[in-house]
């Protein structure tokens, strides 16, 4: 499993992997230590060697290192939206309600705000339950150790990018160990204890039960769903503004640029998906300068003018001639339409 986890998500798998094995080196019997120590590093091993080999095989080691490694630790930090800190959710809902945006939807901005506070919140909740349960129940503190790794795996992850939307995958693990601890909490003699933990139970059930209910009920909401077709299939998007900005770009793809030629994507890969056009780079997810390094533009370059691409679809955003590869597309490249969130541009005549 812990195996499993690091292939799926590899920065909260590694953290997994690293506090079971602390875990296995100071609980394991000392006649038993090693043995089972290799028993689980060889279950991690045997569900992680064969995609490490095939990458090996086919990857360079170079660029392995750099997207295992190096990226995780610098550029990601950098992208537009993971420059957060501990206090980026509170703000971002602080936000939500300064804008007034709320006014249009109070009861679901009122329930999505604070079911979002509270997994923001899982952090300092799950270390705080932890201590209280070692202090309470000595006698099943392994069983808490093996959670608390479990909710390691969250409260790192936080500290690199601290955002609901992240924090979520990893969420289940703290979330029992707060669900014990609210237990043990009503099991104590005092009554200060029991209405604190009834209370916690009653409120977080009602949190995320009515927005759980809200949420599956939006989605057979045709006022908020906006439906889009395309060549492969349909997707449905519930801000119309965006739909209609999106249909607009898909139209006009199919109305200026020939079928059978490629186009680059940038930063908006689903558009090759849904037009079936295929992606003329070797690059899938392409957004330059802190999502992609200088040699994947360096890449995207040299695919565009190798393969004489003739458009880029792109968000409409203004060109940054710090970014190098918009001084490249302001060069080679000129709009041919754009809207309010999309815009195409065309290899200019040289």
């Amino acid at each position: 499993a812990a195996g499993l986890t690091f292939i799926t998500i590899t920065d909260q798998g590694f953290y997994n992997i690293v506090f079971l094995l602390i875990l296995f080196f100071f609980f394991s019997p000392s006649n038993l230590k090693i043995k089972n120590l290799m028993v689980y590093l060889s279950g991690v091993l045997s569900s992680v060697f064969p995609l490490f080999l095939y990458l090996i095989i086919k990857v360079p080691l170079s660029t392995l290192f750099y997207d295992l490694v190096v990226f995780p630790l610098t550029g990601y930090k950098s992208i537009e939206g993971n420059k957060m800190g501990i206090f980026y959710p509170f703000k971002e809902l602080l936000f939500v309600w300064k804008s007034g945006n709320f006014q249009y939807a109070p009861l679901w901005t009122a329930i999505a705000s604070i079911s979002s506070l509270l997994i923001s919140l899982l952090p300092y909740l799950s270390v705080l339950s932890f201590i209280y349960l070692i202090t309470k129940d000595k006698k099943a503190k392994l069983n808490y150790f093996l959670l608390f790794s479990g909710a390691m795996m969250m409260i790192l992850t936080a500290a690199r990018r601290w955002a609901p939307i992240n924090l979520i995958w990893a969420s289940s693990i703290p979330s029992i160990l707060i669900s014990i601890a609210l237990a043990k909490m009503f099991k104590s003699e005092k009554v200060i204890w029991k209405r604190i933990s009834f209370f916690c139970f009653i409120f977080l059930m009602s949190i995320f039960v009515i927005f759980g209910i809200l949420r599956t009920a939006s989605l057979f909401d045709k006022t908020r769903n906006i439906e889009i077709k395309s060549k492969a299939g349909t997707i449905y998007l519930n801000n119309p503004y965006l739909a209609s900005q999106f249909i607009g770009l898909l139209n006009a793809i199919e109305q200026l640029i020939p079928e059978k030629e490629q186009f680059l994507s940038k930063e908006i890969s689903i558009v090759n998906f849904m037009t079936l056009r295929r992606n003329p780079t070797k690059i899938d997810f392409f957004k330059p300068p802190f999502y992609s390094p200088q040699k994947h533009i360096d890449s995207v370059i040299k695919d565009l003018e190798d393969k004489n691409i003739r458009y880029i679809v792109s968000l409409n955003k203004e060109l940054n001639e710090e970014n190098p590869f918009d001084t490249y597309l302001s060069k080679k490249f000129t709009p041919i339409l754009q809207n309010k969130e999309f815009i195409i541009y065309k290899r200019a005549a040289s």
